[in-house]
């Protein structure tokens, strides 16, 4: 009979602490929140942007070296190139140059060029030889001091030098002559660089990597090996072609992984 009277109360005493729970957790439900703000942070993190904040006039100086790369087409007007009214014949060189940018705006680097040319009109090699062909092979390092650096265009100086080698195809009318001779030379230059950059685009980044260089300049090489000396590589020469922005590539590449962390 006690076990009864007892359980009874245990049931009842269960269900009104069950009953208050209910109350008490219904109540919370109705109570209207309040968003509260979260504290602004002392140093808030820049938002990232492709937004150019470049003022007119200012030149730019990044934090750290910068990584570039480019085509480098010359058209060369050698001394000795030149049809029989003696004006200068355009010789094709290709190239690729890669060098470092530095952020005092001084660019250090290295260039590859070669050709292979058939002469239209032969010259004299020495006193019984043509030359009817050549092909040249050459590296140059190169000193490139900016004069200033802009949104849109970067105006630089640069000064190269070099050694490189020379195959000279020949041809005589006495029998038994030599018809290849080799040689080599120490090219020196200087001129003047423009890169014209593409405009800021947010639709398509990778368009904002690329622009298009323009060098003209003039060069004169020391040779010992040549038979002749109206073989001559010095003269004036220019260049045209597209060029690639590696620190344009490196702060896009920042800004996404800077919107990939927020996400």
């Amino acid at each position: 009979m006690m076990n009864m009277v007892t359980l009874k109360h245990g049931l009842k005493k269960g269900l009104l602490t069950g009953l208050m729970l209910l109350v008490s957790i219904y109540a919370w439900t109705q109570v209207p929140k309040v968003n509260i703000p979260a504290p602004e942070p002392t140093n808030p993190e820049p938002k990232a942007t492709l937004t150019d904040t470049l003022k007119p006039g200012e030149d730019r100086h990044d934090r750290l070296p910068s990584f570039s790369a480019d085509t480098d087409q010359r058209y060369f007007l050698f001394y000795d190139s030149r049809d029989p009214t003696n004006r200068h014949i355009p010789i094709s060189v290709w190239g690729v140059r890669v060098g470092v940018r530095f952020p005092n705006n001084i660019k250090i680097g290295v260039g590859y060029y070669f050709t292979r040319q058939a002469l239209r009109y032969p010259q004299p090699f020495g006193p019984d030889r043509v030359l009817v062909g050549r092909r040249l092979k050459y590296l140059m390092a190169y000193v490139e001091p900016f004069i200033f650096r802009r949104r849109w265009l970067d105006l630089s100086v640069p000064i190269e030098a070099g050694y490189g080698f020379a195959r000279y195809d020949l041809a005589s009318s006495i029998p038994d002559q030599p018809t290849v001779q080799f040689g080599n030379f120490v090219p020196i230059g200087v001129g003047v660089s423009a890169a014209f950059k593409l405009p800021l685009s947010n639709k398509f980044t990778p368009l904002r990597w690329i622009g298009i260089s323009a060098y003209i300049g003039y060069r004169y090489a020391f040779q010992n090996t040549v038979a002749d000396k109206s073989i001559n590589y010095a003269g004036i020469f220019y260049s045209i072609g597209p060029t690639f922005f590696f620190d344009r590539m490196r702060n896009d590449y920042q800004v996404w992984r800077q919107r990939r962390k927020k996400k």
